[in-house]
């Protein structure tokens, strides 16, 4: 990608470039500078006093070093948000104005497991056609949808809340700068073997399969649980991933 951004200006000084920003997001993801060097053809003192450069700017610390490696401070989860923001941009306004051809939009939609999402995504791919957008949708694990949607790789996030996990993840959408809308409320419904004992029952309350082992959806290894996409809180006890 090209660095044609000069940088931002403030009272009639140059400060935050590119480059800059270019820097910080690329070791936001490898938590090396030397990686980050060797991924962008520069020198690690280039990109190390470009970054301490820019915190001493902003009189914020982004990056925490340390001889464990580099972790990211609070303010820097913030700057990363609207530093990849930024860059996202720039890529789309390269791809506009520099790509030597007319590009297609991308409309991305990252999700819990839903066949209910699935099928209502295939029906937007049907109504807008392939001609002027390109589409991807992915079934993922919850950070993973707050991630993506909060860097703005995906324009839309879909997920599972109820009214165990609701407090939680509004919390976390304020936190993260996400708008969350509900989109349809449905029903509670236990999957089970045809020879389970509880399989002639219509109705189930969860309590009742606190004892059984339940099959979740496999999260990352530090989510919360109420991130979990299952509304049931007795059986993460005792389940099988």
């Amino acid at each position: 990608m090209k660095s044609s951004v000069s940088g931002l200006l403030s009272e009639g000084r140059e400060y935050m470039t590119f480059n800059q920003l270019l820097y910080v997001v690329e070791v936001s993801k490898t938590k090396s500078i030397n990686a980050t060097a060797h991924a962008l053809f520069v020198s690690q003192s280039c990109v190390s006093t470009a970054i301490r450069e820019l915190e001493d700017e902003l009189g914020i610390i982004i990056f925490n070093r340390t001889n464990r490696g580099i972790t990211i401070t609070k303010d820097g989860e913030t700057f990363i948000h609207y530093a990849n923001n930024i860059i996202q941009q720039c890529k789309l306004l390269e791809e506009k104005y520099l790509g030597g051809e007319e590009h297609k939009r991308h409309f991305s939609v990252v999700m819990h497991h839903s066949t209910v999402a699935a099928k209502a995504f295939a029906n937007v791919v049907k109504e807008f056609g392939l001609l002027d957008y390109e589409y991807s949708i992915y079934e993922t694990n919850t950070l993973t949808v707050l991630e993506k949607v909060r860097s703005a790789k995906s324009e839309l996030g879909i997920l599972y809340i109820s009214t165990f996990n609701q407090d939680y993840y509004e919390k976390t959408f304020k936190e993260l700068n996400l708008i969350f809308k509900s989109i349809a409320e449905y029903e509670v419904y236990a999957y089970i073997g045809e020879n389970h004992p509880l399989a002639s029952r219509k109705e189930i309350e969860l309590s009742e399969l606190e004892k059984y082992p339940c099959l979740i959806f496999a999260q990352d290894e530090n989510s919360s649980f109420y991130f979990y996409e299952e509304i049931i809180r007795a059986c993460l006890k005792n389940h099988f991933v």
